[in-house]
């Protein structure tokens, strides 16, 4: 751990001991590992991730704020454990890569939902740093991973909960269906991605406890942990797990002299994990576990799609190889190279990863970030080896950090990374790198007239960053109140809450852009212009805001649309030159070319609304406006009998159609 210098005679009066500000630090660390994991906050947009970002973001500006004012008071004497180049080398291409990102708020605060953007970064580097520090103790890093396992356990135990219909949180927005357990992360991958460490955090517990108490107690914490981990149905986790527990076998076996080798520590842990399928097979029932198990082998399906989402994401990484388009801004680049293949399973959704993160960590930092990352990678797997082959007798402890660790990245290999998950990583290898960092840089305090001005300067960066930490939380608070307020019909109350959102975030794309269409939408529906006048003004400053962003050139010219049926037919002019801007952005997007064709109809250019109504249908056959607009091409061009098949098929998808109803009644009537 960090030590204090005993250079000076005379130090500094101070209510604050150097050992109080450690144990602040250890104690924030803790905090971190034990109730990020099981934070929820039912009031927001994103109820399991945004809270559990805010967390991160203010413990981490504590601990970071207690360290430096410990630097300036004290001095210390810092551990060095070799990963600190290739971190700084790979801090260095982030920076570079943000300050030419194709949008700066994005990279800064990270993606609705991932939050992986350069604060995040900054945290996972400080945890680490952290971790590597205060975690070289041996019975405080044992502490610091009971912590974890013992919140592992929890939320393993509301994953498996979930599958009996047990769920007391009232989940606004599930990305998945509710036969996979996503317990309190809101996803199964992202539960998958912390289980893959953590179980094996709890399996090095386990096998390294001494009293009989102990080994029950962790036996049932990695048991919660291994059906849980088959119960999210992740695939790739499953595959993680089997090539983590080949390594903590092996590095167990080769630990220990041939005389103490015994079955148990040979298949011990293959075995204990395989017991885990019989009670999770009873749960979700064997037809459902061996489908899932067949799947893994074929080529349709989840793994076609992610290899149409990796040849997106290359083709990506060509255009701009060596920045990359900034920390987390897939969702508003890859649009641009979606296949349509891609486009037909999700029509709505705009990707915001590419479910690899080394191809991630290329499109959105670049190349060379990419292999400072695999260089840290590297580094970190030949000293771990070394560690623990350097032992007469490996801990189970170090071991399972490793080989939970590499569970962890070979998973990430098909999964989602983010703050939710990521931190985790860093954190386990903060907490192993530890085990072999020494002291070699010392740092002494700065003359005493300066320490306090110090102090002083570090409080007020605290809390500027206390306060830039929680205003995007009460903004998505604000912005998921509104929604909901929208929703029930309240639409006066949903305004007042928009607005605050906006207040509390000025960068708040979403706000802008949701407020902005609802008053475009109610000014064309009142033929009140100043209403819709005030939602273009709002939907414009979001397209200033964030030029790259797909959604709101296409909100936009509906917008436009809306005014040209109300108020004035020239606006179709307009609505066209956004709606090509959205295509273009998002080639295969069937509500943008839908809306480009009634732009296309109206100001007569029919051909084109032909072919933008073709894209729309291939890639969502079902849209019963696009089928209608169809109608009225076909109706315009002649075919009276083709139009009335597409008015019939917009109705079929939607009785209450009132356009098409009257539009096929007309034509049957003619008919007759």
């Amino acid at each position: 751990m960090i030590s204090s210098l005993d250079v000076e005679e005379k130090k500094p009066k101070s209510p604050l001991s150097p050992e109080v500000l450690d144990r602040a630090i250890v104690f924030l660390l803790y905090g971190i590992v034990v109730l990020v994991p099981l934070a929820l906050f039912p009031w927001t947009l994103d109820q399991a991730l945004a809270i559990k970002y805010l967390i991160f973001k203010v413990g981490t500006l504590l601990a970071v704020a207690l360290l430096a004012c410990r630097v300036v008071l004290y001095g210390v004497k810092l551990r060095i454990s070799g990963l600190e180049w290739p971190l700084g080398l790979f801090i260095l291409f982030i920076l570079i890569s943000t300050g030419s990102s194709v949008h700066g708020p994005t990279s800064l605060e990270g993606a609705f939902q991932r939050y992986d953007g350069l604060y995040s970064y900054l945290i996972y580097f400080a945890l680490f740093f952290l971790a590597a520090q205060y975690l070289a103790d041996d019975e405080r890093r044992e502490t610091f991973l009971k912590l974890f396992v013992l919140s592992a356990s929890i939320v393993s135990s509301y994953g498996i909960l979930q599958l009996f219909g047990i769920d007391p949180t009232p989940w606004g927005y599930i990305a998945f269906d509710t036969s996979r357990s996503f317990s309190t992360f809101g996803n199964p991958v992202l539960l998958g991605a912390y289980l893959s460490i953590t179980f094996f955090i709890a399996l090095g517990l386990f096998y390294n406890s001494k009293q009989s108490i102990e080994k029950i107690a962790y036996s049932v914490a990695t048991t919660l942990l291994a059906v849980c981990v088959v119960l999210t149905m992740g695939r790739a986790l499953w595959a993680a797990v089997l090539a983590g527990l080949l390594i903590f076998t092996v590095l167990r076996v080769k630990a220990l002299t041939k005389s103490r080798v015994t079955w148990r520590v040979a298949v011990g842990p293959v075995l204990l994990a395989l017991a885990a399928v019989v009670p999770a097979t009873l749960i979700v029932g064997i037809p459902v576990l061996s489908s899932r198990v067949a799947s893994m082998a074929e080529t349709s399906g989840s793994l076609g799609n992610r290899l149409s989402m990796w040849r997106s994401a290359l083709a990506m990484i060509s255009d701009r190889p060596f920045l990359g388009y900034g920390p987390d801004s897939i969702g508003l680049v890859f649009p641009r190279y979606e296949a349509a293949e891609l486009a037909r399973i999700a029509p709505i959704d705009i990707q915001t990863n590419v479910h690899n993160a080394f191809l991630q960590i290329a499109a959105t930092t670049g190349v060379p970030a990419l292999l400072s990352f695999l260089l840290i990678l590297t580094i970190f797997v030949f000293k771990s080896l070394r560690k623990i082959r350097s032992e007469g007798n490996a801990s189970p402890i170090l071991v399972g950090l490793f080989a939970g660790t590499v569970a962890f990245v070979i998973q990430s290999a098909t999964g989602i990374t983010g703050i939710a998950t990521s931190t985790y990583l860093w954190l386990g290898m903060g907490a192993l790198s530890a085990s072999w960092s020494e002291e070699r840089l010392t740092i002494k305090p700065p003359p005493v007239f300066m320490r306090y001005i110090a102090v002083a300067v570090i409080v007020c960066s605290l809390l500027v960053g206390l306060n830039s930490a929680v205003k995007p939380f009460l903004s998505d608070i604000a912005l998921g109140q509104a929604r909901l307020a929208e929703r029930a019909g309240r639409f006066e109350e949903a305004k007042v809450l928009y607005k605050s959102a906006i207040s509390h975030n000025r960068d708040d794309v979403k706000a802008y852009r949701e407020l902005g269409i609802a008053l475009a939408d109610a000014g064309h529906l009142s033929k009140d212009h100043a209403t819709w006048s005030k939602g273009i003004a709002l939907l414009v400053e979001a397209s200033r805001l964030s030029p790259s962003d797909q959604e709101t050139q296409m909100f936009l010219g509906q917008a436009y649309l809306y005014g040209a049926r109300a108020f004035d037919a020239r606006h179709y002019y307009i609505a066209e030159r956004y709606l090509k801007k959205a295509v273009s952005m998002r080639p295969f997007s069937y509500a943008a070319n839908t809306m480009l064709a009634v732009a296309y109809i109206e100001i007569g250019r029919k051909d084109r609304a032909r072919d933008s109504l073709g894209i729309a249908l291939s890639i969502n056959p079902n849209d019963p406006q696009a089928h209608y607009y169809l109608g009225r091409y076909h109706e315009e061009a002649g075919s009276t009998e083709s139009a009335m098949l597409e008015y019939r098929a917009a109705l079929a998808l939607d009785g209450k159609y009132e356009r098409a109803k009257i539009a096929y009644e007309r034509l049957a009537r003619n008919e007759r």
